[in-house]
């Protein structure tokens, strides 16, 4: 935005210069003085629409990266750092250690068999502790997948039983996504009575062996109706997508500013590039003779001669 207001002091030919510059920048030479009053008002509507515009107040600043991870992390394995050295009791399923009958089929108050996905997941397709060469989760899997005898699998036995769920075949990680994975896990939790349970029911326990490998978590369900709540990584993974989608309304903001800032910058340099074509109304044709640059000479009155130091100031109203 370029504002030429000679006072009288300073250097008033300098600012008669940059006048000019503006003037043949954008074609104003041929304009009569009329044409550029009106332009004025053009320029000024397009600024206070800028304005508008840089002054409505963007969404909440998208959540970073790093914080996301962690966050998934959380859900997954109840350490933000993740998967590290191998799954840890109290992360996991939030008791102390236990084998596979105790964590996955006990009760509510002990271990939160659906605390994590990793709890979920070393449930329903790990063993119990001497149970081997079985899969739950593969037809044909002949792997180890067997839990410790009084702890979660250990390393090796997780990354076995992991390379069942399906593989990741795109590095974005998007609200949908999310949305999508937590309607799919949620479907496969139901009651009984008093107890949740995931995985193949019938009707007797979960103790990874001859009772199958499954969640009957009892007195986390009421009429028949599961706590989801128990499963705390639903939330978890709903608040990330929430932060997801709030990035991308945030990032569609931005652009959609930018664009319209770009319309309007275009706009008023299209009405400066046609302002000799401009016709004064009531006036009949414009003069013809350019105004621009003797206005330009004549923006710096004998300020000497005025008493008021306002009057004085004289602005030429071209604003880009």
């Amino acid at each position: 935005m370029v504002n030429v207001d000679d006072s009288g002091s300073g250097s008033g030919s300098g600012k008669k210069d940059e006048a000019n510059k503006i003037i043949d920048k954008f074609g104003l030479s041929k304009a009569t003085q009329e044409q550029l009053i009106a332009l004025r008002h053009t320029i000024t509507a397009y600024s206070d629409a800028a304005f508008d515009v840089l002054s409505d107040p963007s969404p909440q600043h998208p959540t970073e990266d790093a914080i996301l991870a962690k966050q998934i992390n959380l859900a997954v394995y109840g350490d933000e750092a993740g998967f590290k050295d191998g799954l840890t009791g109290k992360a996991v399923h939030g008791g102390t250690t236990g084998g596979y009958a105790t964590v996955c089929g006990g009760a509510k108050g002990t271990q939160n068999p659906v605390k994590t996905i990793a709890a979920t997941i070393a449930c329903v397709c790990g063993t119990a502790n001497n149970k081997r060469n079985t899969e739950p989760c593969s037809k044909k899997g002949g792997g180890n997948v067997e839990w410790q005898a009084s702890a979660l699998p250990n390393a090796e036995q997780w990354k076995l039983i992991r390379r069942h769920c399906p593989p990741i075949t795109k590095n974005i990680i998007t609200a949908d996504h999310l949305r999508r994975a937590v309607q799919t896990a949620t479907a496969a939790i139901y009651g009984v009575n008093t107890e949740l349970w995931v995985g193949k029911h019938d009707g007797t326990a979960c103790d990874g062996n001859l009772n199958g490998a499954c969640i009957k978590y009892t007195g986390a369900a009421a009429g028949g109706d599961p706590d989801l709540n128990e499963a705390e990584w639903i939330t978890k993974l709903t608040n990330i997508a929430d932060a997801l989608e709030a990035r991308r309304r945030s990032i569609n903001a931005k652009s959609d500013k930018e664009r319209h800032l770009k319309q309007l910058l275009a706009l008023a340099k299209a009405a400066a590039k046609q302002a000799s074509q401009l016709t004064i109304v009531g006036r009949g044709e414009p003069s013809t003779k350019p105004a621009a640059k003797e206005a330009a000479k004549t923006a710096a009155p004998d300020c000497a001669k005025i008493a008021n130091s306002q009057e004085c100031k004289t602005r030429i109203g071209l604003q880009i």
